[in-house]
């Protein structure tokens, strides 16, 4: 089946949206979205329909057409990042979105504290040990919505040197990563925004 790109107005401003199945055009058709003639959107889009949305069209009013009331300009040049391939897509551009951004949030952990992701992202920690004298030990545990540990980090050292202790793990949106700190000085704690967050 072809996409097929509706107009729906949302709050007063139209808003386009790109369909690929029968049921779900149903269903923009049953809330009286309305549909662009195909010869319409092929003419402005050409192979770009896949990227035709808010982001890359300016939408306006045209009520002397009565069959599309709608003009509708599409910028290519708005286009985030145009792969070559589909495979491209997927496999690059999107994995890029997970990676850490330079975007952070400070924080000073300790034993027992649970900070809680603003966003999809990275928890990084790294503290000094107090002294060579005695063990040093830094635990990341993060957990889920229902405050269950999903997964750890943990570190510890010999007693014979002066370690510097530093952990870094991903974390979802919501979740939280809680602490244990055992002889360790002045931790420093970021949250590291994803780069599809920012």
């Amino acid at each position: 089946m072809n996409t097929a790109t509706y107009i729906k107005e949302v709050n007063n401003t139209p808003v386009l949206f790109n369909i690929d199945n029968a049921r779900d055009m149903a269903n923009f058709e049953a809330l009286q979205a309305i549909k662009m003639p195909e010869n319409m959107a092929n003419e402005i889009f050409g192979n770009n329909t896949r990227y035709a949305d808010n982001t890359t069209c300016i939408i306006t009013e045209n009520s002397g057409n009565a069959e599309f009331p709608f003009n509708v300009q599409f910028d290519a040049s708005k286009i985030m990042a145009k792969p070559q391939t589909t495979r491209k897509l997927t496999e690059n551009y999107l994995a890029g979105l997970g990676m850490p951004s330079n975007k952070f949030i400070r924080f000073t952990p300790y034993s027992g504290f649970v900070y809680t992701a603003p966003a999809n992202g990275y928890i990084h920690v790294c503290a000094t040990k107090v002294n060579y004298k005695t063990t040093g030990i830094l635990g990341l545990h993060i957990l889920d919505e229902n405050k269950n540990a999903i997964y750890s980090a943990e570190g510890h050292d010999h007693t014979e040197i002066q370690a510097w202790h530093d952990c870094f793990l991903p974390i979802k949106k919501g979740y939280g990563c809680e602490f244990y700190i055992q002889n360790l000085n002045s931790p420093i704690g970021r949250f590291i925004y994803a780069e599809g967050e920012i």
